[in-house]
């Protein structure tokens, strides 16, 4: 299964260089808003990757090979599905690494270190996204169900700012006052606040 997810970054050597340009670009788009800069880079370098390994088994018809092998249907679908926690680690390194190179070169452009609620908001993104993405993918191919993903992508975008709020505001200023039991109520509160497709990303977390 290891070899599966591995297989898809070595196919995409060029498209990893070229996603090391996206943080730069969120970073300093975002200048203002630190979970934007830090969300977006996540998400937007995990939807190209995750777009991209899709992109190359269609293209070299890699299911016709897989199924070739004697590799369970089950290991190729789980392989997948854990190669979106591959590319979300590498979107992760990668604002990291923007971060240090900005900081170090000294360019007058702010960055932002990672906060609990931006990265837990970006995890559920990715999660949610994927989980409607991926069997769509399987039933209809990759050309068909591109769409699906580009309007999944700018949804999760447009909301992952308000469920990172949402997180510091009930769970993680309550980690202070959990001895004291508040932690349950403001866990449910959480979940009061959220709506629609929050809802969904908090429970892609969970």
């Amino acid at each position: 299964m290891v070899n599966l997810v591995l297989k898809d970054i070595l196919m995409m050597k060029k498209t990893l260089l070229l996603c090391l340009i996206y943080p730069f670009v969120f970073i300093f788009a975002f200048q203002d808003s630190e979970v934007a800069a830090i969300s977006a880079s996540i998400i937007g370098v995990t939807y190209i990757l995750v777009l991209s390994a899709c992109a190359y088994d269609d293209k070299y018809k890699a299911d016709v090979l897989l199924n070739s092998l004697p590799v369970g249907r089950s290991v190729i679908v789980l392989s997948k599905y854990l190669s979106i926690y591959m590319f979300f680690a590498i979107g992760l390194l990668f604002y990291m690494a923007a971060c240090t190179l900005l900081s170090v070169s000294g360019i007058p452009i702010k960055t932002h270190s990672l906060t609990i609620e931006s990265v837990v908001a970006a995890l559920g993104a990715v999660t949610f996204m994927n989980s409607i993405y991926f069997p769509v993918f399987f039933k209809l191919g990759y050309v068909k169900s591109r769409m699906v993903n580009f309007i999944l992508f700018f949804s999760v975008f447009l909301s992952v700012n308000q469920l990172a709020a949402l997180i510091r505001r009930y769970i993680i200023n309550s980690m202070d006052t959990a001895a004291n039991g508040n932690i349950i109520m403001s866990v449910v509160k959480f979940f009061a606040s959220l709506s629609g497709i929050q809802a969904a990303l908090a429970a892609a977390v969970i």
